[in-house]
């Protein structure tokens, strides 16, 4: 394998509770072959573990001047960054405590040769409650690929309520929420007769959330939930 690091470069955190900071980057010029990401490994800066608190990669999946937007940085959601901010597809996330993630040794991410992305967009949630200055980080993602191909392909499906979706009443003690991906949904990114093996997932909430689960239905029955955690 090699591997591709994608790290903030030395960004000043600022002073306040919350900071979302996003970063271009383009990959390296893999088009004339096809690779598979085997492995997604958080590098968080030593000493900055209690002030990253999540992570995300998304893919760019829309033609523009990648060269011209990559090394640009900004806050998130304030439209700073061009093209960049319609990078919206996640294709990984982690969250504050943890591990790498290993694909199955049958299975790998594409991209390279026929395949976007090529341009990412991380992202990387800042959790500074003590307000304090001066906070300089480098932390991010490492990719590790190999261009030895692996049997199937992977992909990522996110669900769940829209970012802004979710409005709390006063005075509730307990809310229960849900998002439905219906078949007819599905049908749209999954063909109706290839099977889709699932082997990996995550759970993310922020301050509110108390219990998650991603249920599972087919044909009319529900089977087993795919991932649950009722101590979130």
């Amino acid at each position: 394998t090699e591997y591709i690091d994608l790290i903030n470069p030395n960004i000043s955190i600022p002073a306040k509770h919350t900071t979302y900071w996003c970063q271009a980057f383009k990959l390296p010029n893999f088009e004339e072959e096809k690779r598979h990401i085997v492995r997604f490994e958080p590098v968080v800066q030593a000493g900055h573990e209690g002030i990253t608190h999540h992570i995300l990669l998304y893919a760019c999946q829309h033609d523009f001047d990648e060269d011209a937007h990559h090394g640009i940085g900004a806050e998130c959601y304030k439209d700073l960054m061009g093209e960049v901010d319609k990078c919206e597809k996640i294709i990984y996330a982690w969250a504050i405590g943890a591990p790498a993630i290993n694909f199955p040794e049958h299975v790998g991410f594409p991209f390279g040769k026929g395949f976007k992305p090529t341009m990412m967009r991380l992202q990387v949630h800042y959790d500074n409650p003590s307000l304090t200055s001066g906070i300089k980080d480098s932390s991010g993602i490492r990719i590790y690929h190999t261009k030895d191909l692996r049997q199937y392909d992977a992909g990522l499906l996110s669900a769940g309520a829209g970012f802004y979706g979710i409005m709390v009443p006063p005075g509730y003690q307990s809310l229960t929420f849900q998002a439905h991906c219906t078949s007819d949904c599905l049908s749209e990114v999954i063909p109706e007769n290839e099977d889709i093996k699932f082997f990996a997932g995550m759970l993310h909430a922020h301050l509110l959330g108390r219990k998650m689960r991603v249920r599972h239905l087919r044909n009319g029955k529900e089977l087993p939930p795919l991932i649950k955690d009722d101590n979130y």
